[in-house]
């Protein structure tokens, strides 16, 4: 119920609008992030196309003319808006970019970036319908670490005993988990670390971001 001075309809009214395409939408593992937030519907947007990533979904800015992904809209006040920043690893795993609907409506949306989803399957439909049950793992050409052999492609249950292992484990097995993982999941590299040749004691990736992943299992 409104509060009679109308505060409530104010609150409702500075609100921002966020489309959420993957495992923030209601029957995804993690709608829970958005709870409390007011649903506004379902809507397309055009100009991203839609990446499976096994896990979870990304959107990546497109210039094709099918390009559009359809999603659902809830209204975020400022706190809830930055703690799910922090949830999708923003700025560094996705981008909070500002786009516009077909009905003028501006809208937050999360976005990968191209090299994120190289030699990963796009949804032509742009609708993500759930975690697939063997995820993406692509051994990228150069990306190899010296002395550390990856296995074939990771299934499902790979992953999670991976993660399992990796919070686990300490030291340089808990860093060869880390990359093996990172590697086979597409995630971003961390800095300039992804134009070096590193030894295998090295972290590539983010352990928020590794983390972020196994939690959505």
């Amino acid at each position: 119920m409104a509060a009679a001075d109308g505060s409530g309809d104010s609150d409702l009214r500075q609100r921002q609008l966020v489309l959420v395409y993957g495992t923030l939408k209601r029957g995804q593992p993690n709608h829970h992030q958005l709870g409390g937030c007011p649903c506004r519907g379902e809507a397309r947007l055009a100009g991203l196309a839609l990446f499976d990533l096994g896990p979870f979904p990304m959107a990546v800015a497109s210039a094709e003319a099918d390009a559009s992904l359809l999603g659902e809209l809830y209204a975020l006040s400022a706190e809830q808006l930055a703690a799910l920043d922090r949830f999708e690893g923003a700025p560094r795993l996705y981008e909070r970019q500002r786009h516009t609907l077909a009905d003028g409506r501006a809208v937050w949306v999360y976005v990968g970036r191209a090299r994120q989803v190289r030699h990963v399957a796009r949804i032509a439909s742009g609708v993500w319908l759930g975690r697939r049950a063997v995820p993406m793992a692509l051994v990228l050409p150069g990306l190899l670490l010296p002395g550390l052999w990856l296995g074939p492609a990771a299934s499902a249950g790979d992953l999670r005993r991976d993660c399992r292992a990796w919070e686990s484990s300490r030291g340089a097995e808990r860093v060869a988990i880390a990359n093996r993982i990172g590697r086979e999941q597409l995630l971003t590299k961390d800095h300039q670390l992804a134009e070096v040749q590193a030894s295998p004691t090295t972290s590539l990736y983010r352990w928020n971001d590794i983390r972020r992943l196994c939690r959505s299992l």
